[in-house]
């Protein structure tokens, strides 16, 4: 009975969060749907820590994103899933901190607005990139993001990029070498001194902790129609999990 009460909640709380980003956003004040004040807006942005990404960015990418995450990156390409306002580039070029600047706001309607960014890097790097952005729940926030030319890997928005990572990484889990996979799975599991060291993602988080036993399960799931999974490889990732739990 008390699972089946559980199992009711979670299709409510799911109901309830579907029906949330559903519903009807109240319109910008006239006020806030000048340029000058989606521009504000967005200098505001630039300030938020990436912990607090939801402060910024709408439910559905928030949702795109988390889908891209619930599985284990196992690929050899070390591939980044995420809004970051530097569009892809990890390496520090020139002398001075590099720049991020608003290069024109357009609004196109009650809900809608783009704004045109540059990526400034000199000598090395000029990058344009655009934020879709929605009115979501009485502010601007980011709804989508559009690279341009830069990306190689085929995508040209956020969006599509979670969805072609995430179907790169269902492809590996059932096509790779079993026996590597099953490794990569195991090779994610916290060292004591990760739940130990206040530095580190899981000491005292259970949020993190749940979340990579879920990260686990999906990805075990996936693995488990490769041709190559045996059935002792899923006991030894059960035994990952359970020893994960204990950190709950």
């Amino acid at each position: 009975m008390m699972a089946v009460m559980a199992v009711a909640c979670q299709a409510n709380e799911s109901k309830n969060a579907e029906a949330a980003e559903a519903a009807p956003q109240e319109a910008p004040a006239a006020s806030q749907k000048t340029e000058a004040a989606v521009r504000q807006r967005v200098e505001a942005m630039k300030l938020v820590e990436y912990k607090d990404q939801d402060q910024i960015l709408t439910k559905g990418l928030m949702k795109e994103i988390a889908h891209a995450h619930s599985i284990f990156n196992i690929s050899e390409s070390d591939l980044y899933v995420g809004f970051e306002w530097a569009p892809g580039i990890m390496d520090v070029c020139g002398d001075k901190e590099p720049e991020i600047k608003i290069d024109k706001v357009s609004v196109i309607d009650e809900n809608r607005a783009f704004v045109d960014m540059l990526y400034l890097d000199k000598p090395c790097y000029e990058l344009p990139y655009q934020l879709s952005l929605l009115w979501e729940d009485g502010a601007w926030k980011i709804d989508d993001v559009a690279y341009g030319e830069q990306q190689e890997e085929g995508w040209g928005t956020l969006r599509d990029q979670c969805y072609t990572y995430y179907n790169i990484m269902v492809e590996s889990y059932k096509n790779d070498l079993a026996q590597d996979v099953f490794e990569n799975i195991l090779s994610w599991e916290p060292s004591e001194e990760n739940y130990n060291d206040p530095s580190t993602i899981y000491y005292n988080n259970p949020k993190e902790i749940k979340s990579l036993i879920e990260q686990i399960k999906n990805s075990h799931e996936l693995f488990k129609q490769n041709p190559g999974y045996k059935p002792e490889m899923g006991k030894k990732i059960d035994e990952m999990i359970a020893r994960v739990k204990k950190h709950l």
